[in-house]
């Protein structure tokens, strides 16, 4: 069983990997004791933030170092405390996100390999009835195509996730729920088979994205993108029944 350790829960950033048949096989650290030597004592603001820039190049660092690929790993484990609360907060929201993701790749991956090729019939299907009374089910499954962009999606997710984070500065834990939250609705936008399901999946698909583009744009970007999204949400509620 092979193990990412993340511990930030002062002012030292350090990473290893531990494999339960050959030991510690490689580890990381960065210290922050020149930072915070001028003001006399650690001043948790600055220790969270470069956390933040260091976290994730060091977990690339030492899954690198031994040989292994985040594919590769079996758990990630993080420091819960004691320690400052802002700077446990960064190790947890990597931990709990690349976690997700990565269990999402796993699951996808598990899909594709139990898709059967040349078969022209919907495969995986899950159906519950939703709303009877309008013929509406729950209704999901995939085909050829759809089983590659599940795939695709859940890759995307886990390299966002690794090579967006030491550009994700305020907000990391609202960042990376959007960011899973998005992946989900994606996902049930390309296995969707009901309409009305699918329209679910595609508008609720947009507010995950507002705030993304909210944390990582410019001003001028998140405007024009807020005008797209009250477009949206006229065209939903003009397609509500009963309206």
């Amino acid at each position: 069983m092979r193990v990412l350790g993340i511990e930030t829960s002062c002012d030292e950033t350090g990473l290893a990997i531990y494999d339960t048949a050959r030991g510690l096989v490689a580890h990381a650290l960065h210290s922050q004791v020149a930072m915070h030597e001028a003001y006399g004592g650690v001043v948790p603001e600055l220790a969270s933030r470069d956390h933040v820039r260091r976290v994730v190049p060091l977990a690339q660092r030492v899954v690198s170092e031994a040989g292994l690929t985040f594919a590769d790993l079996d758990g990630i484990a993080y420091t819960q405390g004691p320690g400052l609360a802002g700077a446990l907060l960064v190790g947890a929201s990597v931990a709990h996100a690349l976690g997700f993701a990565l269990v999402e790749f796993v699951l996808a991956v598990c899909v594709m390999w139990r898709f059967t090729s040349g078969s022209a019939a919907m495969q995986h299907a899950e159906r519950v009835r939703w709303i009877p009374s309008l013929g509406i089910s729950y209704h999901l499954a995939v085909d050829g195509i759809s089983v590659l962009f599940v795939g695709l999606t859940a890759l995307l997710t886990v390299l966002i996730i690794v090579y967006s984070w030491d550009t994700i500065r305020h907000q990391v834990k609202l960042y990376m729920m959007c960011l899973l939250a998005l992946e989900t609705t994606t996902m049930g936008v390309f296995v969707s088979l009901d309409l009305i399901l699918f329209f679910v999946f595609w508008e609720l698909m947009l507010i995950p994205s507002y705030f993304l583009i909210k944390l990582s744009s410019t001003v001028e970007s998140y405007l024009q993108y807020r005008e797209a999204f009250v477009k949206f949400l006229k065209g939903f509620r003009a397609l509500t029944p009963g309206r």
